[in-house]
């Protein structure tokens, strides 16, 4: 009769494992998921930055290493830099796409961890991604709201800064949900 339970077991178990939903890679390229600048309105195009991330462009705007991207499964990247014509206000995408769920969560993880002084936490109660992390920071009139999300494979940073009677957090939520609708 052990046997039989072990047996029984073990085909419940291999069951529950092939039915089981797993969670879908995004396979979208990171470019066609980030943010555009015919997103964003026509003051925010006055100087546009766009393009592929390599390795060591991803390190950078992801706040890691070269080696933990590597370890992490790094496929591509995409990253975009909208200005106002001042040069006051700027909106930032950034967005990483990992051979596995596994590495988009070890970037969240970092990313999540490096929000430290002087940022502060902003709960995000808005539906964004399958994890998501907020946080701002004020200098001089100055405000910079960040959101940074893991859906699946993918990860996405994106901020907004300019003077502070201008944006919201709610300007970043949008523009995260945005992105994530790509995907």
């Amino acid at each position: 009769m052990g046997i039989g339970i072990v047996v029984v077991c073990a085909l419940v178990i291999a069951g529950l494992l092939f039915i089981w939903p797993k969670e879908q890679l995004i396979t979208k390229s990171p470019d066609e998921i980030a943010l555009k600048p015919a997103d964003v309105p026509p003051e925010w195009r006055a100087d546009v930055q766009e393009g592929s991330m390599t390795l060591e462009n991803a390190a950078v705007a992801l706040g890691t290493s070269v080696d933990n991207l590597q370890k992490w499964g790094y496929e591509a990247g995409f990253g975009s830099m909208l200005e106002t014509a001042d040069g006051r206000s700027a909106i930032a995408c950034a967005v990483a796409r990992f051979s596995g769920v596994g590495g988009a969560r070890e970037t969240f993880a970092h990313r999540k961890r490096a929000v430290v002084y002087p940022f502060t936490e902003v709960a995000v109660i808005q539906r964004v991604g399958d994890e998501r992390v907020g946080y701002t920071q004020t200098i001089l009139g100055y405000t910079m709201w960040g959101i940074s999300f893991r859906k699946a494979n993918v990860f996405v940073s994106l901020y907004v800064s300019g003077p502070t009677e201008m944006l919201s957090f709610d300007n970043v939520v949008a523009y995260a949900q945005l992105v994530e609708g790509r995907m």
